[in-house]
């Protein structure tokens, strides 16, 4: 059996929050790795319907600072943005795989309307091209 970790960088992408309007996560420099994931948790929603809602998408660019970012196509990724449109979608996770190759990618939320939704996300980065990768904070 070997374990999931030596070979992945696992690192916060969106620091899980109450979310009110844009909320754009870190920028993760994928360099170095030749997979990556991003699994975002949903919790509470409040007053999401077919015209207060938040989209979830996924982000990636060139530049370090992020402000180049584009949502990501549909062939560079795995899993389409997601929509939050009511309070069945509460307590969620959903993932997105990058296949693209610009070097630096985010998620970012972003609301229509008026409503609140409690996220987070959290990027793996796999297949390093050097082992062991740089792992994560295991405590």
């Amino acid at each position: 059996m070997r374990d999931g970790i030596a070979g992945v960088k696992i690192t916060n992408a969106l620091g899980y929050a109450a979310t009110t309007g844009e909320r754009t996560g870190a920028v993760i420099d994928t360099r170095g790795y030749d997979a990556a994931t991003v699994v975002v948790q949903i919790g509470t929603v409040t007053t999401a319907n077919a015209t207060n809602y938040f989209t979830v998408d996924l982000y990636h660019g060139d530049l370090a600072s992020g402000t180049d970012g584009t949502s990501v196509g549909s062939g560079d990724r795995i899993g389409a943005a997601y929509v939050v449109d009511g309070t069945t979608n509460a307590d969620k996770t959903i993932a997105f795989g990058y296949l693209g190759n610009k070097r630096y990618i985010h998620v970012k939320v972003t609301e229509q309307g008026t409503a609140s939704v409690i996220a987070g996300a959290t990027a793996v980065l796999g297949h390093a091209s050097i082992q062991p990768a740089d792992g994560a904070d295991l405590n």
